[in-house]
């Protein structure tokens, strides 16, 4: 599920940054989560990583 979360918004990132990256993700979690779970919490990741890219351009 994370693989596909990931394939389905790398986009956000590759789009939106210049630069190459490299992503580990791991689940911890007891429960297994729902597809609209992860891919939720994948965009919400993606997004606050572009953000912490953009903000450590600008310094």
């Amino acid at each position: 599920m994370l693989r596909e979360a990931y394939r389905l918004n790398k986009h956000l990132v590759f789009n939106n940054s210049e630069g190459e990256f490299a992503f580990l993700f791991l689940y911890l979690g007891k429960e297994m989560p729902t597809s609209s779970d992860v891919e939720k919490s994948m965009k919400k990741i993606l997004q606050k990583f572009i953000e912490k890219i953009a903000h450590e351009k600008d310094d």
